[in-house]
């Protein structure tokens, strides 16, 4: 976990040899706003409070950009229908201890055909601003190559991790914007008791690909 483990240094290289990666930047950090913004969510990790530091999508996005050896182009996707495709159990269920948990895995993994699902894809989201803003005082940062990187080298200092924010707030921005362009009767939210507990957990949150075009 956190912002240093090996994998994402792995998919940082993947990125320096030209590959394309998408990424789901939310990560469960936010499943459901009404209920979350009542702590009513079961699976969401952080509470209003980090919400409003932290914002809704993981640091990891920005320091993939950060580290690139060339600006990546984001592209922010924003789809619909995918719970749908692969619904979800939402429902409480024994923890074997004597009490419960919620229980979010997917039904089948196998996906149910004839579903619809809308995609949406919005404009390339521009941080090369942060990055000369970061560098301008800090100096350069460390690039990865797509060769062996140190893994001590990938530990992110304390500056680094606020350049990483400033990153993840913009791609963050670009995807609200979309799920608004995507779901212009509702407002941004799913029309749900939050105050039920049993409550479904969105689907179709902005599960969103941050895909680096590195061409």
């Amino acid at each position: 976990g956190g912002l240093d483990p090996p994998v994402l240094l792995d998919v940082c290289r993947r990125l320096a040899a030209g590959s394309w990666v998408h990424v789901f930047p939310e990560g469960r950090v936010v499943q459901n706003p009404v209920a979350q913004t009542l702590g009513l969510d079961p699976v969401t990790p952080r509470n209003p409070k980090e919400i409003e530091e932290k914002g809704r999508l993981k640091w990891g996005i920005g320091k993939l950009v950060a580290h690139s050896p060339r600006v990546p182009v984001i592209i922010p996707i924003h789809h619909k229908g995918m719970h749908l495709v692969y619904p979800n159990r939402n429902e409480w269920v024994p923890d074997g201890k004597g009490g419960t948990r919620f229980d979010n895995a997917i039904k089948h993994p196998l996906p149910r055909s004839g579903q619809k699902v809308s995609v949406l894809v919005g404009q390339p989201v521009e941080v090369e601003d942060l990055l000369i803003a970061h560098e301008s005082l800090h100096g350069p940062l460390w690039k990865v190559s797509s060769g062996a990187a140190s893994q001590s080298r990938w530990r992110s200092a304390p500056e680094e991790r606020a350049l990483y924010s400033a990153i993840a707030r913009r791609v963050q921005e670009a995807l609200l914007k979309l799920e608004r362009e995507h779901n212009p009767n509702r407002g941004g939210s799913e029309p749900i008791d939050p105050r039920d507990p049993r409550a479904v957990i969105r689907d179709d949150t902005p599960e969103k690909k941050g895909g680096g075009g590195w061409s």
